[in-house]
């Protein structure tokens, strides 16, 4: 029969699974950032070749919100301004811009699969805790039962 834990064990095994909470709400949190981020990047990359294919009118966001847009046509549909780090942005055609942003995100990428690969390990971890208290739980139901 396997020895039953202590109440001290319990209270570890308790305090380890609030630790292990906050830490995967944290990283579901920046998972969720890194989507977007992703997502942006994709949005930013098609917004290009429909650019560059020449539609006549384009619609350009006038705010960070998305809550108000302006329709005009780009004065060249080969050269955009790019976000390059640090705040630093250049000037480049369609094709640099393009392998830019893929390879931001790729990095990007990268980054979310480790991420999702640590929730899925804290996850696991926070299982066999939840386990051991049920099974601890149980026993302790038995003795008094």
């Amino acid at each position: 029969m396997a020895k039953q834990p202590s109440r001290e064990e319990l209270a570890y095994i308790q305090s380890q699974m609030l630790a292990l909470q906050e830490q995967m709400t944290s990283l579901q949190s920046l998972i969720a950032q890194f989507e977007a981020a992703i997502n942006n990047l994709k949005a930013a990359a098609d917004s290009i070749d429909a650019i560059v294919r020449g539609p006549e009118e384009v619609v350009f966001p006038l705010d960070p919100g998305f809550n108000t847009y302006v329709r005009g046509r780009p004065l060249n549909n080969d050269k955009f301004i790019v976000h390059i780090g640090l705040d630093y942005y250049a000037e480049a055609d369609a094709s640099t811009v393009l392998k830019i942003i893929a390879k931001k995100r790729s990095r990007l990428e990268r980054s979310l699969q480790e991420m999702q690969e640590r929730l899925a390990m804290l996850a696991s971890i926070y299982e066999k805790y939840r386990q051991a208290l049920a099974e601890a739980a149980a026993a302790a139901q038995r003795r008094t039962g």
